[in-house]
């Protein structure tokens, strides 16, 4: 939906939508643009080329609705860095919890998407259930349009 040049997600491999995940919630300000430091932080040691990178913090609201963009969304937004720092690690794939902006600001949220589709990268947008996702274990997961299913606990 972005550039006709790339592929649709029918076009994109089915592998590209499993894989070894890393889940993290990012306990920063209200209102931080996430940068390449805090994914350095967070998850600098854990992140490998074909991994699913999972984004949430604890300042949730529910995307797409009347709060977005009001005086209670203190989300944290994304930004060209942190898309950066994601395509340097080859990432396949990023989802992203009701804590990480993902419809704020064009201009942030276009070079995000630049960057991070240039190299098919799949976004994971309005993910449900992460709570279940309590360990930074590498699991398999599996994706079904907007829930995550980790295949450590669903035993699939």
């Amino acid at each position: 939906h972005h550039d006709s040049n790339w592929p649709s997600v029918a076009e994109l491999p089915l592998d590209q939508f499993m894989g070894r995940g890393i889940y993290c919630v990012l306990d920063l300000p209200e209102d931080h643009q996430i940068t390449a430091a805090d994914l350095e932080a967070a998850i600098g040691d854990r992140v490998q080329p074909g991994d699913t990178v999972i984004l949430d913090s604890p300042h949730k609201i529910p995307p797409f609705t009347s709060l977005t963009g009001g005086p209670t969304d203190h989300r944290l937004q994304v930004g060209a860095e942190m898309a950066q720092w994601l395509a340097d690690r080859k990432v396949q794939c990023v989802g992203f919890g009701d804590g990480v902006a993902i419809e704020g600001d064009v201009r942030n949220v276009k070079p995000f998407h630049d960057i991070l589709m240039a190299q098919n990268c799949t976004f994971l947008e309005v993910l449900c259930n992460l709570e279940l996702l309590k360990t930074w274990t590498p699991a398999r997961l599996a994706f079904t349009q907007s829930t995550v299913c980790p295949a450590s606990l669903a035993k699939l």
